[in-house]
Parts: structure tokens; C-alpha cells; sequence
């Protein structure tokens, strides 16, 4: 899980005034093998920039949990199957790229999420996460989707044991407006593309 390909960025389109030329984009890519057994601990990470007419939502599903911008909200964070929120302090402004480092510490029943907004590539953990989630099950992990409402650029995108693994400087840029996209070599084909409904309005 922690060796890399590189590739182009994913973007998805933008809306247009009056609120056309948009769509929901959802792209699955399966993992070669299932992440979530109990007792163990998994690292995603991605950057994410919205772009000139971004909508809804955008981030990443992984599993049942997603990351991301959810809902209309004005800040980054988790959220579960029931629309249920833990938001970091960090805004969603348009034009501005986020590093997301999410750590998964699978247990028997609800499993530990915690969210790291923007840490310094190269550089330890950070002690204090952005937010937390104890109170959903994200259960077996069978691929990552890229999940988004209206405009946004989605890359870089990392799985890995641990927070180095995912957040090495060398293949981890420090956030910008353009970016390429490297994907573990996990990730190992593109299983489809459809559309979804958009979330529901919070």
C-alpha cells in the first residue's frame, strides 16, 4: 500500500449560471484487498481544491464514512450514513487545495475516525486532530470512491499503515492550486461510474 503510480488530477465539472452544466461524478476504484478487519489501522489521504462553481459536496467515500466537504457545510470534516456531521474549523474556500489525512482505527462495533486538515508533509502526526468520529461503523472497506457534487479537483490519494506512509513529502506536495495524481498501487483498477442522488441539504 505504499507504493505509487502517477497520473493526471481528477476535476469535475463546475456549475454554470443558472445552475446547469453540473452533475454528480462518482468514480469507484476497488482495492485489491479489503481494509476494515478489527484491531487494525489504515491512513487515507488526498488533497482536494474546489474550483470556480463547486457544489453540494465533494470528497472521498471510504466505506461508509465520507471526507470531505459535506452538504453545503462551510467547513471540512466526517460524516456518517445518517447525514450525521463532525466539522473542523478549516473553511471551504474556492480556488484553495486542502490536504485530508484521515487515520481509521477499526474496532469491534463503532470504529475511531479522526481527520487531520492541512499537516505539514514530512513532519509527524499531529497530537490534536481536526475532528473526530466514534459513532459510526465504516465496515469493510472494498474501495474509494471520489464522490463530488459541482466543481472540484480531486488527487493525490494515498493508503498506507501509517501517517508517514501517506504524508511523505517526496510524493505528498505541500497544498497548491494545481496538482498531479498518484494513487496506491492498491487501488487497483477502475471499476465504474455512475451517478448518485445529491445529500441531503443540512
Amino acid at each position: 500500500m505504499t507504493v505509487w503510480v502517477s497520473g493526471g488530477a481528477v476535476t469535475t465539472t463546475g456549475f454554470q449560471p443558472p445552475n446547469q452544466g453540473s452533475s454528480v461524478a462518482y468514480w469507484l476504484r476497488n482495492l485489491a484487498t479489503p481494509l476494515g478487519a478489527d484491531g487494525t489501522t489504515v491512513y487515507l489521504s488526498f488533497l482536494l481544491q474546489p474550483d470556480a462553481g463547486y457544489g453540494f459536496y465533494g470528497g472521498i467515500n471510504f466505506g461508509n464514512a465520507f471526507i470531505g466537504r459535506s452538504g453545503n457545510q462551510a467547513h471540512y470534516g466526517l460524516e456518517g450514513l445518517a447525514n450525521d456531521l463532525s466539522l473542523s474549523n478549516v473553511p471551504v474556500v474556492q480556488g484553495q487545495t486542502v490536504l485530508l489525512v484521515l487515520e481509521a482505527q477499526f474496532q469491534a462495533g463503532d470504529d475511531l475516525l479522526s481527520l487531520f486538515v492541512n499537516p505539514t508533509p514530512g513532519q509527524p502526526q499531529p497530537a490534536t486532530p481536526s475532528a473526530t468520529k466514534n459513532d459510526l461503523d465504516v465496515g469493510t472497506v472494498t474501495g474509494v470512491v471520489i464522490n463530488n457534487y459541482g466543481g472540484y479537483t480531486t488527487g493525490e490519494i494515498q493508503i498506507g499503515p501509517t501517517f508517514a506512509s501517506v504524508t511523505t513529502a517526496s510524493v505528498m506536495p505541500v497544498p497548491e492550486p494545481a496538482f498531479g495524481w498518484v494513487v496506491g498501487a492498491a487501488l487497483a483498477c477502475l471499476a465504474g461510474c455512475r451517478h448518485r442522488q445529491p445529500r441531503t441539504q443540512t
